[in-house]
């Protein structure tokens, strides 16, 4: 209770760090009192900057304290935008569906286009939670008819409730719409409806624009439509020119789990090297999500039938450390003694790629790179080096032990060779010790 009281007093206080702290703090709680409740509710009030009057109010949202509802809704027209709009996401997550009215009636008091927005979307996610609550047809079309496209975007959001006909016009006037966004927005509406030959008309769409925006957000629409239609429709736009369409592909390829895909984006995967590596993070995780094993195979054959492309070889095998398994982590160990210098540094930090998703330990990468460290490639042995170290000392002096005894004269050079890499002093410390 004492820490608490502590907490509670640096929430007043004149420093902005203090407070940050002391809302950091009231974040890890496992459960709040009434008494911070209660303070927090005064920080809100009270709080002059937006940043931290928004993190308070998260904290409701993160906490599910659905009693702040009613206190919430009496203040929010007297902060700013970016504490409104904090507001507003909160009260989608805590309200019930008695707050409808609530909603829409600060919605038609709200003159900022992006706070109203917000409501929108605030007022979706209550129907989602809530698929029994009644959206009025006349203010649907309210949102609709807005002329600011985030706001109609927003509006197509809204769970169609089955049967509900006049809903779905709605939204397939909206497929109509200037907007992409809104396009895409009630395109997932509709088929979420059941209506899915609208995958068709986003198909149409992205061939008749030049606009990649437009076919960005006609492709983030597809990434919710599992289909194999769009599917086939992504596979295609892995070679589009804008890289925006390609990476929404790769992420709905990925969300879809499109097993088809697996062998595309290991091609595009060495094309966006050159194009836009921020695109190969994303391959990575999409083929993690489709079929880790199988990717982790293909790969392994394509390291097999490379042939003399060095480059390409290299690049595989770090690759492949992404998805191997245990009984692939011996593959590694040949690729050390591969005659390309690039491959064998590669090999090292797909070793530790290894270690740090668990699949191989210390003492098998301390083991399998010791040697490594005598290599005549500068790269090399920085990376082995680099890699003995991050298994720790410890480990690097149990191989030693066996290494300075050892009758492979290669084997004792470089136990003596890695000491110049690591600080002063310790591997002479462990070896006497030892």
């Amino acid at each position: 209770m004492y820490v608490v009281n502590e907490i509670h007093v640096m929430m007043r206080s004149d420093d902005y760090f203090v407070r940050e702290y002391a809302l950091s703090a009231v974040h890890k709680m496992h459960g709040l009192l009434s008494s911070t409740i209660s303070e927090l509710c005064d920080f809100i009030k009270n709080e002059n900057e937006p940043a931290l009057r928004s993190a308070a109010i998260r904290i409701f949202s993160e906490k599910k304290i659905v009693d702040a509802s009613d206190y919430l809704f009496s203040q929010v027209e007297s902060f700013d935008s970016l504490s409104r709009i904090a507001t507003y996401e909160t009260l989608g997550e805590i309200c019930d569906m008695r707050h409808y009215s609530d909603f829409f009636q600060k919605y038609s008091c709200e003159k900022d286009s992006h706070v109203r927005s917000k409501i929108v979307v605030s007022l979706a996610r209550l129907k989602m939670r809530f698929h029994e609550m009644k959206v009025p047809l006349e203010d649907l079309r309210e949102f609709l008819g807005n002329p600011d496209p985030r706001i109609r975007a927003s509006a197509c959001l809204f769970w169609v409730d089955p049967g509900d006909e006049n809903a779905l016009m709605e939204y397939k006037k909206m497929l109509h719409d200037d907007s992409p966004r809104v396009v895409s927005a009630a395109a997932i509406s509709v088929y979420n409806a059941r209506e899915h030959r609208v995958v068709d008309l986003l198909d149409e769409r992205i061939s008749a624009t030049e606009d990649p925006a437009a076919r960005a957000s006609y492709v983030f629409a597809l990434r919710r439509m599992p289909d194999k239609k769009s599917s086939a429709i992504m596979l295609k736009l892995l070679s589009d020119p804008d890289v925006r369409v390609r990476r929404n592909a790769i992420v709905g390829l990925g969300a879809l789990r499109e097993k088809s895909a697996v062998k595309p984006l290991i091609e595009l995967y060495f094309q966006e090297m050159d194009e836009c590596r921020e695109n190969l993070f994303k391959i990575i995780s999409a083929l993690k999500s489709i079929d880790n094993a199988e990717t982790a195979s293909t790969v392994y054959r394509e390291i097999n039938k490379v042939g003399n492309d060095n480059k390409h070889r290299a690049t595989l095998v770090k690759f492949l450390s992404h998805f191997a398994w245990e009984n692939m982590a011996n593959n590694f160990k040949v690729y050390l003694q591969d005659e390309d210098p690039r491959v064998r540094a590669n090999t090292i930090e797909a070793m530790m790629n290894l270690r740090e998703r668990g699949i191989v330990s210390n003492e098998f990468v301390t083991k399998g790179v010791f040697l490594m460290t005598c290599d005549s490639n500068s790269r090399v042995v920085a990376n082995a080096v680099r890699a003995l170290y991050s298994c720790g000392t410890s480990g690097v002096v149990s191989v030693l032990r066996e290494m300075l005894t050892s009758n492979f004269e290669q084997a004792r050079k470089a136990a003596y060779y890695v000491k110049n890499f690591l600080p002063a002093g310790i591997m002479d410390v462990e070896l006497q010790s030892a």
